[in-house]
């Protein structure tokens, strides 16, 4: 944000007078990470005070149980997420959102981004990690350098193994603490 941002966050908008505001972020995703969004989408939405929105692109070709908030998750490493998390701020901040909870990398650091900007914790589920084959030129560090980074600006980053666990403790100095080993479970 640039100088002058006012960063104070607005009153949440009226869904029920104790209600807790999650935004779900995901990317592009045909599979699994959008299923399971829906999922957690369907299962929780209204459920213990909870009102859980969802920001995608807005050609996700997974049905969400909901109307998506739409914002584009660049898929390559660079270019485009300064947007997207812009448009993320907004949606926070419009919305009254208290947490965010994002799912993969690049949805992981933008919505992390965004959290922060407007002073409210973001949760990150990894669901896999950089493959090792991208390593050349820019495109191959800016993805190395991704995983310390998502570490650094999450509150929580939960995976599915140790072995993820094991390597982002590794990559991210000092910041094992937040990792945090939630075995998926079956629907």
């Amino acid at each position: 944000p640039g100088a002058g941002t006012n960063r104070q966050r607005p009153p949440p908008r009226a869904v029920g007078v104790n209600a807790t505001r999650v935004l779900e972020v995901l990317g592009r995703s045909a599979g699994g990470v959008g299923r399971h969004v829906a999922e957690i989408t369907k299962a929780l939405d209204g459920d213990d005070g909870l009102h859980i929105d969802v920001a995608a692109p807005g050609d996700l070709t997974v049905p969400m149980p909901k109307p998506v908030l739409p914002v584009d998750i660049p898929d390559g490493p660079v270019r485009g997420h300064f947007s997207a998390g812009r448009r993320l701020r907004s949606i926070i901040q419009e919305h009254g959102h208290d947490v965010v909870h994002a799912h993969g990398l690049r949805a992981g650091i933008d919505g992390a981004l965004a959290a922060r900007w407007t002073k409210v914790p973001a949760v990150v589920t990894l669901h896999n990690l950089v493959r090792s084959d991208i390593s050349g030129g820019l495109r191959g560090r800016a993805y190395r350098m991704a995983e310390p980074a998502l570490v650094r600006l999450a509150s929580k980053v939960f995976v599915p193994s140790t072995e993820m666990a094991e390597h982002l403790a590794t990559v991210a100095h000092g910041s094992a603490r937040k990792i945090e080993v939630l075995y998926a479970g079956v629907a």
